[in-house]
């Protein structure tokens, strides 16, 4: 029953980053083909990373399919977990300087557990919340 629960996790973590990349891809292009400020970008940033967060708690909630809002809180945790411990190895600094981590914890904790939230499917052939 647990590995059920990892493999959720897993699956939604490859969706958002699945998702990061595009969003990150695009706004590369974006910021080729026109003059965006360093605003711009960063709101950007926050928002692929958001998206990607919800994406992935959507995801880990209806593969799980109880307690959704928690799978997803746990998927959008386990997303910013990965992201800081990468960034960490590569760079060897925690990534800081687009937002300040507590915010941005909380950004994807909280974007994931939407993500589950909206996922709900109901019980036995009830329509949605």
């Amino acid at each position: 029953m647990k590995r059920h629960y990892v493999e959720a996790i897993l699956k939604s973590l490859v969706v958002g980053y699945f998702l990061t990349a595009l969003s990150l891809l695009a706004l590369a292009f974006l910021l080729y083909r026109s003059d965006l400020t360093e605003t711009t970008v960063r709101i950007g940033v926050i928002a692929a990373y958001g998206a990607a967060s919800f994406a992935g708690g959507w995801y880990a909630g209806r593969k799980v399919k109880e307690q959704e809002f928690l799978w997803g809180m746990v998927a959008g945790l386990s997303y910013y977990l990965v992201h800081v411990v990468v960034s960490t190895v590569l760079s060897g600094i925690m990534p800081d300087g687009i937002v300040p981590v507590l915010s941005m914890t909380l950004m994807c904790a909280g974007s994931g557990m939407l993500g589950g939230m909206t996922c709900r499917t109901g019980e036995k052939g009830k329509k949605p919340l």
